[in-house]
């Protein structure tokens, strides 16, 4: 189990310096093209449709979307400590429990989040071009939902069977 959890580790490793790679490149794009000014963000080409925003909440996007890829990179961070602790062979601890209810409550925000800006999105891409989208589907929305549920029951999970090891190491 100790190698299984080890080249999880290693994994876990490689896709975190891989985020943090993903992210500093899109920072930088995002704030050149976000401190340029108005007059640069007055255009900008969706999937080859020209968008000219006047008083438009386009250019509040870049936030909005670090702030959801902020979510994404605080949910693996958790991840990643949590896979640390259990390499030490510490399962049942109050840091795993707690650490597993915030990655639930973390991917529950995230989902909310991403979903109200991409309906923003496809609106404002609505009313400037006249283009209406209207194959909507839950899915993408659904998975990291019900992932952030299965991780808030998972530390439920681990708060019984801490209470049950307890109790088994009081009775020997």
């Amino acid at each position: 189990m100790n190698n299984k959890l080890n080249l999880f580790s290693r994994i876990t490793n490689i896709i975190w310096y891989i985020l943090l790679i993903i992210t500093a490149v899109f920072f930088f794009l995002g704030m050149s093209f976000y401190f340029k000014g108005t007059n640069e963000i007055s255009r900008i080409s969706l999937f080859e449709i020209q968008l000219e925003p006047e008083n438009s909440l386009i250019p509040y996007f870049i936030p909005m979307a670090f702030i959801t890829w902020s979510f994404v990179i605080y949910g693996f961070f958790l991840f990643k400590k949590l896979i640390h602790q259990f390499k030490k062979r510490l399962f049942f601890t109050d840091f795993a429990i707690q650490t597993l209810k915030r990655i639930g409550y973390v991917l529950i925000a995230y989902t909310f989040l991403n979903s109200i800006i991409k309906n923003i999105l496809e609106h404002l891409v609505e009313q400037q071009t006249n283009i209406r989208n209207s194959d909507y589907t839950l899915s993408p929305f659904i998975y990291p939902l019900l992932l952030g549920f299965f991780f808030i029951i998972l530390s439920e999970v681990f708060k019984v069977a801490k209470i049950t090891k307890q109790e088994n190491d009081l009775t020997i």
